[in-house]
């Protein structure tokens, strides 16, 4: 998450406005539930117990089987969330509730994030130096008793090194202006960042603690460093704004490309070999009406329902006299790919060099897929699938790829124009047969003058270009663990970037580290004209559970390193999601049933004070959400204390290492297109734990699949179908839920019926003393549903609310279910709890005939109930 995203992490709310949505705060089924954000009071809410205090007691937190283990060897499973900005500098008397309240929640980890962006009280540099290179000594004395709190509540700490430092002329770099966000992708080349970068981590890693006695080099409680916060050279040289760096950062990244081609050429003569071999003239346009005189004939316009779309072609293309076809979205359909346009039925040469070439705009910025794919079924790809973002203005667009996996007549030239309303021009779409650009005469080793390869370079000049990006990343990575593992001698895991920055060679960078980690969020807001506008942004607002196959958990699981531990590190449905509760327990229960090793929540905080606010305050902080906190004991069961069990069926992708480089300049960024090549479809990952092997020896990559039949405790039943039932259910013994739309159905699970009255809904059944949920004696059950701010000011297609984000109290819907556990009960004894936990009134309950029933509903003013049950004698 960077910077100017989590700056609005707090948005206050500037009017009220009412909607029909928020009228119904006054009906009967919703009640206003604010959660008590600094409660650490024993209760049945409480998991805190899971936590062994200190943390670190045993020692550090090693690796062992692919997976953490405590310094005593114990298996442990991090749930986290990330304090962001001022809150990692908190007052210490805050610190100290922060720290308790976190581990009631069942949180034992805390990725501090956004440290290095700002001078006090939102970051760690010294405000009396005009440069960022001098930490401030009250932020620090802050932060060293904020863990020195988080390790005597057994929290550990995952420290994030470089997030959102942007160098100034003050440090020494020209143009810095010029550069992308926080420098991302030139800190992994430029050697005096990377040697201030060494700097910082000395600083910081090598200071005392005087609360903990520790240098964090030495703090068993330091569970975690992260080098980089989503960064990769290898995505700017893959989407082509490296070459728009001033001249000063392009000339050194020339100077390391020349030196790299001269390490492995030698001669200009070895090097033109190689670029020019299989290289051929280009030949004609294989695409129909290409100038679109004949309408939109050959062209096709997909956006099935309840998608809305248009498509027609236009006079005013790119140059005078040309013509465009013309898309528009006004609704959105149910996935990512409810909007296209493609030419189908070409004819492609299996191994033979293409270029597609197209002008395009859009009316506001948007991400676009184009790609050369199958036309049927199983629809992967034919040699290009590429995302790229649209400009207002026109731009001319050039890609070269060598087809591959084709079909005789069933290929497709395609552009995914994704399911966000607006409109898209497209004209000039060439495809033909040949090779791109040349290596020019005057260019050689010799006279180091070999220019950075564009995307219409012929395939072994772009080839060489990403392997050489993908080398220095590495190279940077492997050099940073390395000074702070070996000269600073630091004892914590370390961990580069996420392994989606750079696509497979970033997968394979992070093998050479500790672990992987990946971010991912459910509908992440969208700002259609500038970026971070607190005025003009929207969600979708679709859920999930409606979306398997193209979801965010099971894209996560594609993308985890076989034999080594895997960590979300931030995951959020962000508010004001009318589907938020859908988030902590979908997400708990597919990790564990994927056996990863850690899930934090992004965020929790991110201001400074306000710690006991009673509102939602903006996109992604959860401490006062509560259709996220409400789930987090559950979800504490469900993933730390290892409810759910690990799916006993795998799949492992093994992929050549030297295949890397044309995987990129194929498919891109994209870990996914790999296993869909071999026929391995996303949604698979539900069935079996999944992972990539990087190996040396195979000729083309491989899936290899166990022989064993998995019986999950996970199932997600989807249709496409909008007013078709979705259900996620979660049926381990000591945990138990259903997520989803079950409304008038018994979703009947081991020993227990879960019979839902709501629409949609996120119920959970936790055994807290660990027995199976019939035979238990104390269990907590939660049941969520929407939850909004008094007076949010939601727009006509509930997919906005500008900056009107309302006023506290938050108002819940209360949710309608019977709850029927199989067990003779003698007597048992129900209570809605409050914003804390508390107990409140006792609810009706039934015990007979073998059965215990519980009503759940608006009444009790709650979304989460306790029950204590005695067993009937035998």
């Amino acid at each position: 998450m960077n910077a100017s995203q989590s700056l609005f992490l707090t948005l206050a709310a500037c009017a009220v406005v009412l909607s029909a949505a928020a009228r119904a705060t006054a009906d009967e089924s919703s009640f206003p539930f604010a959660i008590q954000t600094l409660n650490a009071n024993r209760d049945a809410t409480d998991m805190s117990w899971l936590n062994v205090c200190p943390a670190g007691k045993s020692g550090f937190v090693t690796t062992k089987d692919g997976h953490f283990v405590d310094g005593a060897g114990k298996r442990i499973r991090f749930l986290g969330v990330n304090l962001c900005f001022a809150a990692a500098f908190p007052e210490h008397a805050d610190a100290d509730r922060i720290a308790a309240r976190l581990a009631k929640l069942g949180v034992n980890c805390v990725r501090l994030h956004h440290m290095d962006n700002q001078y006090p009280p939102g970051g760690i540099w010294d405000p009396t130096y005009r440069d960022k290179q001098h930490l401030d000594t009250g932020q620090l004395d802050r932060l060293d008793y904020l863990i020195f709190a988080l390790k005597r509540h057994g929290l550990y700490v995952d420290l994030n090194l470089h997030v959102s430092r942007q160098f100034s002329e003050a440090d020494g770099f020209p143009d810095t202006e010029k550069l992308p966000h926080y420098d991302k992708g030139v800190d992994n080349f430029e050697p005096r960042m990377i040697a201030l970068q060494r700097d910082y981590a000395r600083d910081l890693l090598t200071h005392l603690n005087p609360y903990t006695k520790t240098r964090y080099t030495d703090e068993p409680a330091i569970a975690i460093i992260e080098i980089n916060n989503e960064n990769s050279l290898v995505n700017y040289c893959l989407d082509g704004s490296i070459h728009t760096l001033p001249a000063y950062y392009l000339s050194e990244l020339k100077k390391q490309w020349n030196d790299w081609l001269k390490a492995r050429y030698r001669t200009t003569a070895a090097l033109r070999k190689s670029w020019e071999a299989g290289s051929e003239p280009i030949g004609d346009n294989i695409l129909s009406n290409s100038d679109l005189a004949n309408g939109t004939a050959h062209w096709t316009l997909e956006a099935p329902t309840p998608a809305q779309a248009t498509m027609s072609v236009e006079d005013g293309g790119p140059t005078p006299g040309t013509r465009c076809l013309h898309a528009a979205l006004t609704r959105v359909g149910l996935r990512s790919w409810d909007f296209q346009v493609h030419q189908t039925g070409l004819d492609l040469v299996e191994g033979a060099p293409y270029v597609l070439r197209f002008w395009a705009r859009a009316n506001q910025p948007r991400n676009v897929v184009v790609a050369v794919m199958l036309d049927r079924d199983p629809w992967t790809t034919a040699g290009l699938a590429r995302t790229i973002q649209l400009p207002t203005t026109w731009k001319r667009y050039e890609f070269s790829f060598t087809a591959n996996q084709t079909a005789t007549n069933h290929n497709r030239a395609s552009f995914n124009l994704q399911s966000e309303v607006g409109e898209v021009w497209i004209a000039g779409v060439e495809l033909r047969r040949g090779s791109g650009g040349r290596l020019p005469n005057s260019a050689s080793l010799e006279a180091a003058n070999i220019d950075l390869p564009a995307d219409s370079f012929v395939a072994p000049q772009r080839e060489d270009f990403l392997a050489f990006a993908a080398e220095t990343e590495r190279n940077y990575a492997v050099g940073m663990r390395s000074y702070i593992k070996k000269t600073l001698r630091a004892r914590s895991l370390v961990v580069d970037t996420q392994v989606t920055y750079g696509g497979m060679a970033g997968l394979y960078r992070e093998s050479l580290l500790d672990f992987g980690d990946i971010h991912s969020y459910w509908q992440h807001p969208s700002f259609p004209r500038k970026a971070w506008d607190s005025t003009d942004w929207n969600i979708r607002n679709t859920p999930m559970v409606r979306a398997l196959g193209s979801d965010t958990l099971t894209h996560m699981a594609l993308c985890r390193l076989q034999g080594k531990p895997f960590t979300v590190s931030e995951y959020n449905h962000p508010a004001p999601s009318d589907y938020s509760a859908e988030c902590v327990p979908m997400l708990a229960a597919f990790a564990a049933q994927q056996d990863w090793d850690g899930i934090f929540l992004f965020d929790y905080h991110s201001s400074a004070g306000d710690w006991d606010r009673d509102r939602i305050s903006g996109y992604f902080s959860i401490d006062s959400h509560p259709a996220k906190i409400t789930l987090m004991p559950a979800a504490a069961a469900i993933f730390r204390r290892a409810d759910v069990e690990p799916a006993s069926a795998s799949a492992v992708l093994e992929f050549p290492t030297k295949l890397i480089p044309g995987e990129l300049r194929t498919h891109g960024a994209s870990v996914s297109a790999a296993w869909q090549a071999l026929g391995f479809a996303q949604r698979d990952s539900m069935a079996a734990g999944t992972a990539v092997r990087f190996v040396d020896t195979a000729a083309r990559p491989s899936i290899k699949r166990s022989n064993t039949v998995s019986i999950p405790n996970v199932t997600w039943n989807c249709d496409r179908d909008n007013d078709a039932p979705a259900t996620f259910t979660i049926n381990s013994p000591a945990s138990r839920g259903v997520i989803g739309f079950a409304s008038g159905r018994e979703i009947k699970l081991s020993g227990l019926t879960i019979a839902p009255r709501s629409d949609f809904a996120a119920i959970t059944v936790t055994a807290l003393d660990g027995k199976p949920v019939e035979q238990s004696a104390h269990l907590l059950i939660s049941a969520v549903g929407r939850v909004e701010n008094t007076g949010m000011g939601w727009n006509a297609d509930r997919t906005s609310v500008s900056n009107k984000w309302g006023t506290e109290p938050v108002v819940a819907e209360g949710i309608k279910a019977r709850i029927s556990l199989d067990a003779k009960v003698g007597h048992a004894t129900v209570y809605a709890l409050d914003g804390g936990g508390g107990r409140m009134q006792p609810v009706a309950c039934n015990a007979a005939s073998g059965k215990l029933d519980i009503d759940l509903g608006p009444q009790w003013k709650t979304l989460w109930y306790e029950a204590v049950i005695e067993r009937a004698s035998q």
